[in-house]
């Protein structure tokens, strides 16, 4: 080589090496930032209790009118609106019940029996104290009571037997006669004997001509009712008609 071409080469040699050199430079140098056109703000320093007194305070929320709330109850549309009123279930009337027929007996063909009168329960007049085989009972209080109701009946009915034969003699004071008879009876209701005479009240001297006859036609009315219809299941009670009164009322 010669030294024109070492010359060339060496220069070339630093060239490079200033280059090199001034890249570096440009790499470590930060790049400058943009300049902006800006006026200045002045920035003032104050007191944190100026920044807290100096800041709006809020509002008070305003407060509800109690005077308004308290006279006007709030009513809702529910309340306003008029309450339905209440059904009432018409209730249907108990059906009425049926009542059972009692099945009809057959009429039986041929002759009826004789029907027996009826019993009444009226005052006792007559009937002897002593039934012999009465029906039978449970117990003494049951069989008294049954006794009582038994002769004011068959009472009743031999008066009502006795009454359209029986006639009272007419006269002064006659309504104060009263003759007292006895009788016996048998069970199909005929006389047995001659009626007796126990004893006669009331005997005044205007009714004394009187007496004898009201005395015969007691008599007379037993006679003419015999035979006596009567239950004959009671014939105990009935057989013996003790101290029966013939008097005014009777023929009544």
């Amino acid at each position: 080589m010669d030294r024109a071409e070492q010359t060339g080469l060496g220069v070339a040699v630093v060239a490079h090496a200033m280059l090199f050199a001034a890249l570096s430079l440009n790499l470590l140098k930060p790049p400058e930032l943009p300049k902006y056109d800006a006026e200045p703000i002045e920035v003032s320093l104050v007191d944190p209790v100026a920044l807290e007194s100096t800041a709006p305070q809020p509002s008070p929320a305003p407060a509800p009118a109690t005077a308004s709330t308290e006279t006007a109850p709030t009513t809702s549309p529910e309340e306003l609106a008029p309450a339905p009123l209440p059904t009432i279930a018409q209730s249907k009337p108990a059906p009425k019940p049926v009542a059972k027929l009692a099945p009809t007996k057959p009429t039986p063909n041929g002759p009826q029996p004789r029907r027996k009168p009826g019993l009444s329960r009226d005052i006792l007049v007559g009937i002897g104290d002593s039934p012999a085989k009465a029906t039978p009972t449970t117990s003494s209080a049951n069989s008294n009571a049954e006794s009582v109701l038994v002769k004011r009946s068959l009472s009743q009915e031999i008066g009502r037997q006795l009454k359209p034969k029986w006639k009272s003699p007419t006269g002064a004071d006659v309504d104060r006669l009263v003759t007292v008879l006895s009788w016996d009876l048998a069970k199909d209701g005929s006389l047995i004997g001659e009626p007796r005479f126990v004893d006669q009240t009331g005997v005044t001297p205007s009714n004394g001509p009187q007496a004898k006859l009201h005395r015969e036609n007691a008599v007379k009315a037993v006679r003419a009712a015999a035979p006596f219809t009567l239950p004959s299941e009671y014939y105990g009670y009935w057989k013996s008609v003790v101290s029966f009164r013939f008097d005014k009322r009777l023929s009544q």
